[in-house]
């Protein structure tokens, strides 16, 4: 059952291209945020958006899944979430993004 919860929000949400999970395809308070921090980026906010809470959760829940069930596919993920974890979200920034788009530009300084 978890397998399947876990690749319903993958299908879902999981952006090919950047990596991550994009939450503009939930209409969720981020999306609002977004829309009010981006309205000096011009249309960035177009290409999606990430929150970091979104993104450390699913790491997290990720972790169990892969202990438990020691898939493949999910060690896949795994390794990638946290690879953008490290040399992204955390990597060369004195503050922790709360909201980025969908290419990982932090939509703010804090």
């Amino acid at each position: 059952m978890a397998m399947e919860a876990y690749m319903s929000m993958h299908n879902r949400l999981y952006d090919s291209e950047y990596g991550g999970y994009d939450q503009t395809k939930e209409n969720n308070w981020f999306y609002y945020y977004g829309i009010e921090a981006n309205r000096n980026l011009g249309n960035e906010w177009a290409k999606g958006s990430k929150g970091y809470n979104t993104q450390m959760h699913i790491l997290e829940a990720l972790t169990a899944l892969y202990i438990a069930s020691g898939d493949e596919f999910i060690g896949k993920m795994l390794e990638e979430l946290l690879d953008i974890h490290v040399n992204i979200m955390l990597k060369d920034h004195p503050w922790q993004m709360i909201v980025a788009t969908r290419n990982w530009t932090s939509l703010t300084e804090h």
